[in-house]
């Protein structure tokens, strides 16, 4: 099952093809970050309580780095959120 042809293609117009899935909960997320990255589908995951919880500064640089990995495109050109991140 070809879920992602543009990630396949990647690259065929000079440009990284991104994807953003969004799903209902954290362990979705994370489920299905899982599912791809053993597919062979760079993915990184952000979700609302990442920047929220006490240990805010690791939080906040974990969503940060999620952030930024997707949005260059190189490293993870897949971002799977909750709906609460967004």
């Amino acid at each position: 099952m070809d879920l992602f042809p543009a990630q396949r293609e990647n690259g065929s117009h000079g440009k990284q093809a991104l994807t953003l899935i969004f799903v209902e909960t954290k362990k979705g997320a994370d489920s299905l970050e899982y599912w791809l990255c053993s597919n062979g589908f760079p993915t990184t995951t952000i979700y609302g309580d990442r920047s929220q919880q006490l240990i805010g500064t690791v939080k906040a640089l974990e969503r940060e780095y999620a952030l930024s990995s997707f949005k260059n495109g190189r490293q993870t050109p897949i971002l799977v959120a909750t709906d609460v991140a967004a």
